[in-house]
């Protein structure tokens, strides 16, 4: 397992029914100097929507090629138990219409099991954790700007002078609002 003591770790959800493929995963983390992860193993779908859904989890690694489940269901059963959370498949299959179907199904990045090295599975699991929160990043700044552009169409509510701290309530409450000026 690779884990380390900083609060830098990210728990990575290895959903591989393979223990062969899985020890290689974690050793070719190892050999790429990635030790930033908690690596946690689930061999079925059904133990990954579990696991999803009871701690915390930062990016899932999935094999498509499972006791429960096979090709993109396996990865649409992850996307519909957590919308946001990255996702790298990492299977033995090395079909393009099954990588154009997984992109655009949701996850950030397509590996195949024969071509794997250290440096690229690395990169594939940075960049998916990177992609994912420049999209979260965006989505927050345009609904603060919806939500700045509402507020100062309708500054004149008793909502708005309450949380802006405006008209009547501010006057009457003046000493509360000095610290926010």
């Amino acid at each position: 397992m690779v884990v380390t003591s900083t609060s830098q770790t990210q728990v990575l959800l290895l959903v591989e029914d393979n223990p062969a493929d899985a020890d290689l995963v974690e050793e070719l983390l190892e050999l790429a100097g990635d030790n930033r992860y908690t690596i946690v193993r689930a061999t079925r779908i059904s133990d990954a929507v579990e696991k999803l859904n009871s701690q915390r989890v930062d990016v899932v690694l999935l094999d498509l090629r499972l006791p429960d489940g096979t090709g993109l269901s396996t990865l649409q059963s992850i996307r519909a138990t957590d919308q946001q959370i990255p996702i790298v498949v990492l299977t033995g299959i090395d079909d393009e219409l099954l990588v154009m179907s997984c992109i655009n199904a949701g996850a950030q990045d397509y590996l195949c099991k024969g071509e794997l090295r250290p440096a690229s599975l690395r990169r594939a699991i940075g960049y998916a954790i990177t992609r994912i929160r420049e999209v979260q990043f965006r989505e927050m700044q345009e609904t603060l700007t919806r939500y700045r552009n509402l507020s100062n169409q309708t500054s004149q509510t008793s909502v708005t002078a309450a949380l802006a701290g405006t008209g009547a309530v501010r006057d009457r409450h003046g000493g509360m609002f000095t610290d926010l000026i």
